[in-house]
């Protein structure tokens, strides 16, 4: 009885002194089998929320850098960045580093080492919806909006989406910085480090762009094949931040070519949206032989259609010379908004503006370029 009491006192000190104590059983006096004491392993308390169900004695002492936690439905040994949370009031288990939702969205709770830590209040935005995505419920923003689903923000462009996680080119809806309208639809193309916003397309020339003022202002054609999106929508886009400003050519041979400048702004309808900002140019759609790129000489110029005649040449009416609208000075360096001849244009003609109206940009490299697609797009600084 002395020796026992002796080890009882010894197991007391132990604990006290943070170590771990396994003993044998004593028969008729005498210990049997050993008596040792090794290190805790460091341990994560298990939250109000987890299981409840006794420690299991048989696991053994824990390697180095390894703890006793949930690291599946019963406790066992794992690395600390692997311990989950075992929320039993839900019947769940919360990964790692997870969060797990309840069904209306009205609490979270998180799952960091092992430990689970409820959100002090969640709640979805009036602008979110609560539902389950990819097996994965919480408060997501509706069709328009980016944010976490607490707190939801208007796409004012395609970038927005693109931060949001939308990576796939197609329809999404914006709404610029005090565009006074309804949010409405444009084509985001999000390759070349995504996020750009699609204001012009020729593919085929199923549409006619020979139109009028008023549908140059509010735009026509289908989004995802040939369009102009609208330069009321283009004015506001541009003047909600510094856009820079890239155009995808294709000529008839099948060359490709690309101007982007780092910035680009126009003008509102009082200033007959005047091209007011062109930056500075990168691409290759640009002889070296030149000094200026096609665009450049349509700089500061005011827009320009056939029932509108606001181009600097003279007494000549470029709209109605070569068919289309577009920001004219003379009526030719570039114009990616006139007929679409791609077949009409013979070499070894070189000029953008021939005898025939055509979809073209002077000065590319080689003969003959009039084009057969074409795309204009914007993206923020």
């Amino acid at each position: 009885m002395e020796l026992c009491t002796s080890m009882n006192v010894k197991y007391l000190l132990f604990i006290l002194l943070g170590v771990s104590c396994y003993r044998g059983r004593v028969v008729d006096g005498q210990v049997m089998g050993s008596f040792k004491c090794t290190p805790k392993s460091p341990s994560i308390s298990p939250a109000v929320d987890t299981d409840s169900s006794p420690i299991d004695t048989t696991i053994p002492v824990c390697d180095d850098g390894m703890v006793k936690c949930y690291n599946g439905s019963r406790l066992g040994c794992a690395m600390l960045e692997k311990c989950v949370c075992n929320l039993t009031t839900a019947d769940t288990i919360i990964s790692s580093g997870g969060f797990y939702v309840n069904d209306n969205c009205t609490s979270r709770a998180h799952c960091i080492h092992g430990n689970v830590t409820w959100d002090d209040e969640y709640f979805c935005s009036s602008n979110a919806t609560c539902e389950e995505r990819d097996d994965v419920r919480r408060c997501y923003c509706v069709v328009g909006y980016h944010g976490d689903g607490k707190t939801c923000t208007r796409h004012t462009n395609c970038q927005d989406a693109y931060n949001a996680g939308r990576s796939e080119n197609g329809t999404y809806i914006i709404k610029p910085t005090n565009w006074p309208g309804s949010p409405f639809p444009v084509y985001c193309n999000m390759t070349d480090g995504g996020g750009w916003t699609v204001f012009q397309r020729r593919v085929n020339g199923s549409v006619d762009f020979f139109c009028n003022w008023t549908s140059y202002k509010e735009g026509f054609g289908e989004l995802d094949h040939e369009f102009w999106l609208g330069n009321d929508k283009l004015y506001y886009l541009t003047n909600q931040g510094r856009y820079t400003l890239r155009i995808d050519l294709v000529d008839r041979n099948g060359s490709s070519y690309f101007a982007k400048y780092d910035l680009f702004r126009i003008n509102d309808e009082n200033d007959n949206y005047q091209l007011s900002e062109l930056g500075t140019f990168s691409g290759t759609a640009k002889t070296r032989s030149k000094g200026n790129d096609a665009l450049r000489h349509h700089m500061n110029q005011q827009f320009s259609t056939h029932d509108r005649d606001n181009d600097g040449f003279g007494n000549k009416d470029c709209a109605r010379l070569r068919h289309g609208g577009w920001w004219y000075g003379i009526c030719c360096t570039a114009n990616l908004n006139s007929d679409y001849n791609v077949d009409l244009i013979t070499p070894p003609s070189k000029k953008c503006c021939g005898l025939v109206t055509s979809v073209c940009w002077r000065d590319l490299p080689g003969p003959d370029h009039n084009l057969k697609y074409t795309e204009m797009k914007i993206r923020p600084v």
